[in-house]
């Protein structure tokens, strides 16, 4: 599928609070768009499509390539709050995703929202890119290692 003249075509992968706030924002005018999440739901955005997908074993990921999309954002989340759903639904679900992206002859950048959890800051200051990391802390290096696979991509990655 190709992208409909001048709309970019967005995905958003991990379609929660966040993917719901960004939909609002988008203008129908100027974006496509298709969104991965655990179960399908209605979309009140004109023409977008719900797909079905489960990031953490990838079955429904393949959607994505099929859908040829100029963006993915992800947005994931913990399959549950354990090292264990921290290793699945980040770091294994990043690979997952980055397997399929790779596959995407379209895609030129992927957005990937991460956590202030990997900084070391816990008093509440302030962060930036260039705040120290916590590489000791055990969900802190499952966040990092999955920003680590999607910068690993061979396209304009953000990590936020």
């Amino acid at each position: 599928m190709l992208a409909t003249q001048n709309k970019h075509r967005l995905a958003i992968v991990g379609f929660g609070d966040l993917g719901s706030r960004l939909m609002a924002r988008l203008d129908p005018c100027h974006y496509e768009l298709a969104v991965f999440k655990r179960s399908r739901v209605e979309l009140a955005f004109p023409g977008a499509v719900c797909f079905e997908a489960d990031t953490v074993s990838g079955r429904g990921l393949e959607a994505l390539v099929g859908y040829q999309p100029d963006t993915v954002i992800v947005t994931l989340t913990p399959s549950e709050p354990s090292l264990q759903g921290y290793a699945m639904g980040y770091a294994q679900a990043a690979d997952q995703i980055a397997k399929r992206v790779r596959e995407c002859s379209s895609v030129t950048r992927i957005i990937y929202v991460s956590s202030t959890r990997v900084y070391a800051e816990q008093m509440g200051g302030w962060v930036s890119e260039r705040s120290p990391l916590d590489r000791g802390d055990d969900y802190a290096r499952l966040l990092l290692e999955a920003e680590d696979i999607i910068r690993k991509l061979p396209l304009k990655t953000t990590n936020l």
